[in-house]
């Protein structure tokens, strides 16, 4: 009764056992080693993150010149009827004008 009595005395002035001592200093030194391997893995995390930064923007950069490209293609691949019948119009005005060239007129017009 009487270690009981002293046991509350000191543990309400801030004393604890030795065992529960022991226990904190070895929890702590654990949380410790946590940290150390936390630290680790962020610095191994962090430099992957700037090299996927790096492929992300070489990615983007190699997309937009292949949807250049694409549009390029697409345009060059829009030479449909539009632009013969303007062709064909530019060389019959073209040969119109050197066969009447020749031409002299006959009378009054």
């Amino acid at each position: 009764m009487l270690k009981k009595l002293m046991g509350y005395i000191l543990n309400s002035c801030g004393y604890v056992e030795r065992t529960q001592y022991n226990v904190a200093i070895y929890e702590n030194d654990k949380l410790i080693r946590q940290i150390r391997t936390l630290k680790l893995s962020i610095k191994d995390l962090s430099v992957l993150n700037q090299i996927i930064t790096e492929e992300l923007k070489s990615t983007d950069d190699e997309n937009k010149s292949l949807w250049t490209m694409l549009d390029e293609m697409k345009s060059s691949e829009s030479f449909g009827k539009e632009q013969v019948k303007s062709m064909m119009e530019d060389l019959n005005d073209i040969f119109t004008d050197e066969m009447m060239k020749d031409f002299k007129p006959i009378g009054e017009a």
